[in-house]
């Protein structure tokens, strides 16, 4: 029983070791960990399993017929998953609020007494016109550009909130236990 444990207690730093490595590699940021995270847990676990099943004489295959649902651990990942669409809502109604108030601006309208007026007034007004969109879209695209920043500056917040990598270390750990234990004690 003590080899199997001692086994057990090399391949979680094992694990653990190449899940630093790999987020120190490929993640950077939170828009990183939502996209790559679950990619390089897939990644470990899979040679977890070769690692395991050679030392066991068992042939796992690609991993398809393992209980991945019974074993694999996403809790810290899916509450930073839930936060990370927070702030892709928050995104969405700001955008929305954007669009709502610029589809209200007014125009300018020309006129003027006769036809020659009438189209004096209509052209003083589409030079207006091109004037006032010319001044709005240099504050539409500041408006913009500030919105986006507030955006990765939450999705910045979040990311340097806690250890990242610590955090979903935990469910790291307890994926890990979970298959060490349904391989060897189920």
């Amino acid at each position: 029983m003590d080899s199997i444990e001692n086994y057990r207690n090399a391949l979680e730093e094992e694990v653990l070791a190449v899940f630093y490595e790999k987020y120190d590699e490929e993640i950077h940021c939170l828009d990183d960990v939502i996209k790559k995270y679950p990619n390089i847990i897939h990644s470990i676990f899979l040679a977890t399993l070769d690692d395991i099943g050679n030392a066991i004489n068992h042939d796992f295959g690609n991993g398809n017929s393992f209980p991945w649902d019974k074993v694999l651990v996403s809790g810290q990942f899916f509450k930073i998953h839930d936060v990370y669409m927070e702030i892709l809502q928050l995104a969405d109604n700001r955008n929305n609020q954007r669009a709502y108030q610029r589809s209200g601006r007014s125009h300018w309208q020309g006129g003027g007494f006769g036809i020659k007026g009438a189209i004096k007034g209509a052209a003083m007004a589409g030079m207006m016109n091109v004037g006032t969109n010319l001044v709005r879209g240099i504050g539409d695209s500041v408006v913009n550009s500030n919105d986006k920043n507030w955006i990765e500056a939450k999705k910045r917040e979040v990311y340097n909130s806690v250890d990242m990598c610590e955090f979903l270390g935990y469910d790291v750990l307890a994926s890990f236990s979970n298959i060490f234990d349904y391989i060897f004690y189920k």
